[in-house]
């Protein structure tokens, strides 16, 4: 009986969990590292040239290009703010 309920729950489930792998599919590809992989795996597994893999470099590219002033700005602000409030033993 447990298992036949378990199972109706999984049926119910079951357009919910697609959405929602649709949904992670999407973001996924808002993460540099998703790129990176495909490169590394086309690369190892297909045997895939740089000029194959020449989107996935620019897309890398671009996202370094954004990330790494961000990342700059938001390590100084983090760190001012830390001296500000006294909140750093040493620094």
């Amino acid at each position: 009986m447990v298992v036949r309920i378990g199972r109706l729950a999984d049926v119910r489930n079951g357009a919910s969990r697609q959405r929602a792998s649709r949904l992670g599919k999407r973001i996924s590809w808002l993460i540099s590292l998703t790129y990176s992989l495909d490169g590394l795996r086309a690369a190892l597994l297909r045997g895939a040239s740089l000029a194959d893999r020449s989107k996935l470099i620019s897309v890398l590219a671009v996202s370094a290009v954004v990330l790494l002033p961000a990342s700059l700005y938001l390590l100084s602000a983090t760190l001012r703010h830390a001296r500000m409030r006294g909140t750093l033993s040493f620094y």
